[in-house]
């Protein structure tokens, strides 16, 4: 949990996903509400957030190695 909210902690550094995302979509009970270009006011200190990286960025990189790539 972050000590803070507002100042989130991320081994990212410069990253913040309540901000760098193009738009971000708020769901409620599983429906739709709205679209937003941010969701710091959505924010709170018991939501978990992961920065996952695209294989393609590695991929071409681990098959030219011949390590199978598992779907």
């Amino acid at each position: 949990m972050f000590s803070n909210p507002a100042r989130p902690n991320l081994d990212c550094e410069g990253a913040d996903l309540r901000t760098d995302l193009p738009k971000y979509r708020i769901y409620e009970k599983g429906v739709l509400q709205k679209e937003v270009e941010e969701v710091k006011s959505f924010f709170h200190e018991g939501m978990v957030s992961f920065l996952l990286g695209c294989s393609f960025s590695f991929e071409s990189a681990m098959l030219a190695a011949g390590l199978p790539l598992g779907t």
